[in-house]
């Protein structure tokens, strides 16, 4: 008789601690928003807002807030570097979260890798031609003094 009230106890309990789950989880997804992210390989790393939440594949959606996001597999400095230009549009993406949506997001890791990769190195030939530039200058000023 006793094992039989500690059981009746037990169920009861878990009944109640079930019913509060329940309540707390589907309160949860309306006060949040859900960003499901994908992309053309794997290990690419992801930002949200500029915090880094892993590496592809990520499996489950993220929760976030409602409103505007930016995701990115940049990080946050070379994300306000390239923000505005058009040829790295695909890789920061503005999005809007509706409240209890779940909003996939996909991104275009390997050819806008490869656009970066072209963009640092044309930067970098420019600094440096312009270095000689000024150096070459400098030369004929002082020369002509």
């Amino acid at each position: 008789m006793h094992f039989v009230k500690l059981c009746l106890i037990y169920v009861s309990i878990s009944f109640v601690y079930t019913q509060q789950v329940d309540t707390v989880s589907s309160g949860f997804a309306v006060y949040t928003g859900f960003l499901d992210i994908k992309a053309d390989s794997l290990g690419v790393p992801l930002f949200i807002d500029g915090v880094f939440i892993g590496e592809t594949p990520i499996v489950d959606p993220i929760p976030v807030l409602p409103g505007f996001h930016e995701v990115s597999y940049l990080p946050p400095e070379e994300t306000e570097r390239v923000r505005d230009h058009i040829m790295f549009s695909d890789a920061v993406k503005r999005i809007y979260v509706p409240p209890g949506a779940v909003k996939q997001v996909f991104l275009y890791y390997q050819n806008q890798y490869s656009y970066l990769k072209a963009a640092r190195a044309q930067a970098r030939v420019v600094r440096y031609v312009g270095i000689a530039f000024i150096v070459f200058f400098m030369e004929l000023i002082w020369l002509s003094i």
